[in-house]
């Protein structure tokens, strides 16, 4: 009878570590969740910044080389003709338009990095000078426009801007973007129980003097050694094992094991997507070669 009481207690305590750690584990992964959706956020927030900033300098540079066609068929003065005139107006319209987007750009920049909480000393000294580089060619198309006037183009066209999309519209998309890249995205690494627990990436869990021990993710896993990939876009992933096991939680009806000829896993299919990554974001699976 004493014997059957401790089995019992034992098996009490089994059951209540491994309950304890099972909701100590779904947390923490949730928690890391949440940090990388953030993270991954805010890194494509960063490279929708840098795209940009690239679109604003490149606008500049084609400002600059409409500038000098400009200068050089003005200089014709009274000799232009009617096709050169046009192509100037046709120059002018397309540097008003270039000039009001890179404007509403820099404003719409400077205001989102007002309210990151974040900071990229390389982007902001990109955009101080991008901002200057704007303000030096506000004078020099005003200077070319009074030289214009001079010949004849009315004040009205010189101002005149070309119809396209408005750049609210481009502000949405980009942000639209932003969040698409970011919920799109999930990682994943593979190898054998001895190379994920030295590469940092799973650890010991559960069990009670030594049994029903398990290995989990670690709260604190090595980011590095996963790798980036597409929810929509990459449904199979390689393997080329005699056996795999996932440590992570992924629904067992949402992929499938594939097996060639000689019984070798070849890869993992998943076969629905939103179910497979619903629950963790990070794949951990553990081979035997």
């Amino acid at each position: 009878m004493k014997r059957l009481l401790i089995l019992s207690f034992i098996t009490l305590a089994l059951w209540g570590c491994n309950q304890q750690e099972k909701l100590e584990n779904i947390e923490l992964k949730k928690q890391l969740s949440e940090l990388k959706d953030q993270s991954a956020e805010k890194d494509s927030t960063i490279n929708s910044f840098f795209r940009m900033l690239n679109d604003i300098e490149s606008n500049i540079t084609l400002i600059m080389q409409k500038e000098q066609i400009i200068a050089k068929n003005a200089a014709l003065g009274d000799e232009m003709e009617k096709n050169t005139r046009d192509r100037i107006q046709d120059d002018i319209n397309t540097i008003n338009e270039l000039m009001t987007k890179n404007r509403k750009a820099i404003a719409y920049l400077n205001g989102k990095l007002k309210g990151a909480n974040f900071q990229i000393l390389e982007f902001e000294e990109r955009l101080k000078n991008a901002n200057n580089m704007i303000e030096v060619r506000d004078a020099e198309v005003e200077a070319l426009k009074g030289q214009l006037a001079e010949l004849d183009f009315s004040v009205e066209s010189l101002n005149a801007t070309l119809d396209t999309l408005t750049l609210e519209n481009e502000m949405l998309e980009h942000e639209l973007t932003i969040r698409k890249e970011a919920l799109d995205l999930a990682w994943f690494t593979m190898g054998s129980r001895k190379e994920l627990i030295d590469n940092g990436v799973i650890e010991k869990a559960g069990g009670f003097l030594g049994l029903g021990r398990s290995f989990k993710l670690k709260a604190d896993f090595n980011e590095e050694y996963f790798t980036a990939t597409s929810i929509s876009q990459v449904n199979s992933i390689p393997l080329f094992a005699k056996s795999a096991e996932l440590i992570t939680t992924h629904p067992s009806s949402s992929y499938k094991f594939i097996q060639n000829e000689n019984g070798i896993i070849v890869s993992i299919d998943i076969t629905d997507p939103n179910l497979f990554w619903a629950a963790s974001k990070y794949l951990v699976i553990q081979l035997k070669q």
